[in-house]
């Protein structure tokens, strides 16, 4: 196990030195497989159209936090759903189980008579104690 935590270690040590240098290496010679284009973002002028790095960072962690709030609602309605149906469930067998000793009473009343009766009675005597 610790064997396998330090090769992976070593290729990702590895990997971040191929895309980015060794370290101390000046930033000018750099490799880096993140290049981004004059596309990717807007240009920062202080203009009043133009939006800086900031604005869309917070635009970024804006729209994060609204899919965030839309998942945890999901994932709020999806267990009570759930829970509900997990409740009406066990709500159906307990009226199934009551159902079946209701039914072996009218089959048998003299024994669940004795039955009740022996019940009460160890009851009784583990109460007196």
């Amino acid at each position: 196990m610790a064997r396998n935590t330090f090769i992976r270690a070593d290729v990702l040590r590895r990997s971040l030195i191929s895309d980015f240098g060794r370290p101390g290496t000046p930033p000018g010679k750099r490799r880096t497989s993140m290049q981004f284009s004059s596309t990717n973002r807007a240009p920062d002028t202080g203009t009043p159209g133009s939006r800086s790095a900031a604005a869309d960072v917070g635009d970024n962690i804006q729209a994060l936090r609204e899919d965030i709030a839309s998942l945890a609602e999901s994932v709020k309605r999806l267990a009570a759903e759930q829970l509900g149906s997990s409740v009406e469930d066990v709500q159906d067998k307990a009226k199934e189980k009551v159902s079946d000793i209701e039914a072996a009473i009218r089959r048998n009343p003299t024994q669940a008579a004795l039955i009740a009766a022996g019940i009460g009675f160890v009851f009784g005597l583990i109460l007196s104690r």
